[in-house]
């Protein structure tokens, strides 16, 4: 690996496969710096990467991994050497295929150490006059730029962004500005590949794929014969539990036991349906701790660990096959919470081989799929009882009130729960006997006198 001095910090040649495709599959660097020796592999298709640090002595090793963002960043996390070498070899496997190449040049850069921190840069000439540069800051992301020499034709421009997630949106973004500030000089002859555009160009000449060179990530071995004084940690040996068993490997330390599902019985069936619904939140809620514990372990620290944790993925996913045989289950929701079960199913195979092959951040990011699966089984089991209730006839019902205290089950007896008395009609008083006979002089004297009233009101409003 060629290695320059810039400054005071050395930089070292990227290895780009596919550099004369619009964005390169795998870019890779390996050198010797920062008290120790690293490697780099960025994948911008599937927007990530890994970086992992071997110091002098090899007792300890640190890694970067990235999942969404490929900015590479000072690798904290611990891990074996041994680990550190599987990541870097694993994160090279299933190759992509070679993708457009349109834009004129090639890729090219290099990678240095500054203040500990990883910087990565890249450029390509895409025209006789105009450059794309691409740089990337730890915890900020890419950063692009497009220059435009000064020619008669044309004034010196510039345009850039920064703080993109992954390498393969910046240059992205870069391409589409770069077509604006370089168009305003140059055609398209200047900056697209003639075969691109002429399919008998293309088929009389067609475009030669870019010399692979050797890997220089190859160079990365375990170190043999240190790290082995105090403090060295015991060699380690993944079994299953019934190899463990057998053998009586349990407890012995560097054993690591990985447990198969069906390990253990599934938990019987809750009773009831207040009982199948307090599980699945139980089950629900511990699931999603579980993923957010993947989530901030990345990669987690031992092996041993990891097998902790799938130990604990296993029974979430027994629990939740236990609340789907509920006969309280029914309807659509059931087949849902099927469904996710099996997925989780098959997450926990490959996160139970991962382990076995030492592979524990592959592990993380299974044991995390198998937590969203079995949360979402038990959140859709709770539903499916609910469901199973209303069709089996368990819905609770208003009960009646008995019409009297002993028709009634036996206890306290509210006043409010006792029927009323009918009301007794409202008594009509009777006439007295003086009152029931007419008096016809008392009669004639009152009339005599109402007629005279009205005779004098009538004179005094003539």
């Amino acid at each position: 690996m060629a290695a320059e001095k810039a400054g005071n910090d050395k930089r070292f040649t990227l290895d780009i496969v596919g550099r004369d495709e619009d964005v390169p599959r795998i870019i890779r660097a390996y050198g010797r710096a920062c008290g120790g020796e690293f490697a780099l592999v960025l994948r911008p298709g599937n927007a990530r990467g890994v970086l992992v640090h071997i110091p002098k002595g090899g007792a300890s090793a640190t890694f970067w991994q990235g999942e969404g963002t490929d900015a590479p960043e000072a690798p904290i996390s611990p891990v074996s050497p041994a680990d550190a070498v599987v990541m870097v070899r694993t994160e090279q496997k299933a190759v992509p295929k070679a993708g457009p190449a349109v834009l004129r040049g090639g890729w090219r850069g290099h990678m240095l150490c500054d203040e500990n921190t990883p910087r990565v840069f890249l450029e390509r000439r895409i025209a006789t006059y105009g450059t794309l540069r691409l740089e990337s800051r730890a915890g900020e992301g890419w950063r692009w730029t497009v220059t435009r020499a000064e020619r008669w034709f044309s004034e010196p421009g510039e345009v850039s962004g920064k703080g993109i997630p992954t390498l393969g949106e910046a240059i992205a973004r870069g391409i589409a500005a770069a077509m604006r500030v370089v168009g305003d000089a140059c055609s398209v002859r200047d900056t697209r590949r003639r075969a691109s555009m002429d399919e008998g160009y293309a088929a009389a000449h067609p475009p030669r794929p870019a010399r692979e060179r050797k890997n220089p990530t190859d160079r990365l071995k375990e170190p043999k014969g240190k790290g082995k004084g105090k403090g060295a940690s015991p060699p380690t040996v993944r079994a299953d539990a019934e190899t463990a068993s057998a053998f009586g490997l349990t407890g012995i330390p560097g054993v690591t036991v990985v447990p198969a599902l069906d390990a253990g019985p599934v938990p019987a069936p809750p009773d009831g349906p207040k009982e199948l619904r307090r599980i699945a939140e139980i089950t629900r809620k511990d699931a999603q701790a579980l993923a957010e514990l993947t989530e901030w372990e990345r990669g987690w620290k031992t092996s041993a660990d990891a097998a902790g944790h799938l130990q604990r993925a296993r029974g979430l996913v027994r629990h939740a096959q236990g609340l789907v045989r509920s006969p309280l289950c029914r309807g659509d929701e059931r087949e849902e919470a099927v469904r996710a079960i099996r997925s989780a199913t098959t997450a926990y195979e490959a996160a139970r081989k991962a382990v076995s092959e030492g592979r524990t951040w592959d592990a993380a990011r299974q044991v995390r799929y198998v937590s969203e699966k079995v949360a979402l089984a038990a959140a859709r089991a709770a539903k499916a009882c609910a469901a199973g209730q209303t069709s089996l006839g368990l819905t609770r019902q208003r009960a009646e009130v008995p019409s009297s205290p002993r028709a009634g089950k036996p206890g306290k007896v509210r006043d409010r729960d006792l029927p009323r008395r009918p009301r007794a009609p409202s008594r009509v008083p009777s006439p007295s006997p003086a009152s029931a006979e007419a008096d016809p002089e008392k009669d004639k004297v009152l009339l005599d006198a109402f007629a005279a009233a009205v005779q004098a009101a009538m004179r005094s409003a003539a």
